[in-house]
């Protein structure tokens, strides 16, 4: 198991909750009509997929259940943007769809599109998180969105995605004697990514984890229980983690004897 620490929490979340996704309804529009109105900028995305590389990453997270069962989620990305065509993420993928791009000088980091995450069918598992920072003073103005992914991308001594990338690329294809990154302290680049991004502008994205094995399902375990670390910490009443989110997919878990498959916990 990777060390964590238990949230004082005796309830999940009632400000991150699940929204159902109509029949024929893709992905990009469930994220339209879920977010509405809300700044994109700093927005984050969680996806589960089913792919063959999605599958190995959600498999590596079950180190981070206590059912040890595996994770809804293989990706995490930061909204940039809503264009009136498709919506701009800022991501670190392992499936790209328009290449790796020029790894070393952007710190792995990508520029991808909502609209590769629209097929429900590929992507079953889709949520997006809100933390709303502490207020700042005047004297002390807070890190924007676009500075703190600028340090992220340019100073790659802050966080080493470029090496991230590399383990993982070489886990979920079965190179060598590729082990789980995440028992070695090596987190998912997407994760490491957006935790990087967030501790620039002075949010902790994963106060639960004792280790730096970032990863989607650590944030989701963020999401759900660590609210009253948010609430204790805000200045201000706003000051609170929000979000929806939607399962389309599951595994069901039988144990020797039983008839029916046991429920998980969300």
């Amino acid at each position: 198991m990777i060390p964590s620490r238990r949230s004082v929490a005796v309830s999940t979340n009632k400000e991150f909750v699940s929204r159902e996704r109509p029949r024929g309804q893709g992905n990009v529009k469930w994220f339209a009509d879920a977010i509405g109105d809300n700044d994109p900028q700093g927005i984050l995305l969680l996806f589960g997929a089913v792919t063959r590389t999605a599958w190995r990453l959600r498999f590596a997270q079950s180190q981070m259940r206590h059912d040890l069962v595996p994770s809804y989620w293989s990706h995490v990305a930061l909204l940039e943007s809503r264009g009136a065509r498709d919506w701009r993420l800022l991501e670190i993928s392992l499936e790209p769809q328009r290449g790796f791009g020029d790894v070393p000088r952007q710190n792995a980091v990508q520029r991808g599109v909502l609209s590769a995450y629209d097929d429900p069918e590929v992507v079953p598992n889709v949520a997006y998180l809100t933390f709303r920072p502490k207020a700042q003073s005047k004297e002390q103005p807070g890190v924007s969105f676009d500075e703190a992914v600028a340090a992220t991308q340019h100073q790659r001594q802050l966080a080493d995605l470029t090496s991230g990338l590399l383990d993982w690329l070489g886990y979920a294809w079965g190179v060598g004697t590729k082990t789980n990154p995440l028992l070695t302290g090596s987190g998912m680049p997407s994760a490491v990514f957006a935790q990087t991004v967030y501790a620039i502008m002075g949010i902790e994205l994963t106060p639960g984890l004792a280790t730096t094995s970032a990863c989607p399902e650590a944030i989701w375990q963020t999401a759900k229980w660590w609210h009253p670390f948010y609430a204790s910490t805000a200045s201000r009443a706003d000051g609170t983690l929000c979000g929806r989110y939607c399962i389309g997919h599951e595994i069901q878990i039988r144990e020797p004897g039983s008839r029916r498959a046991a429920p998980r916990r969300r």
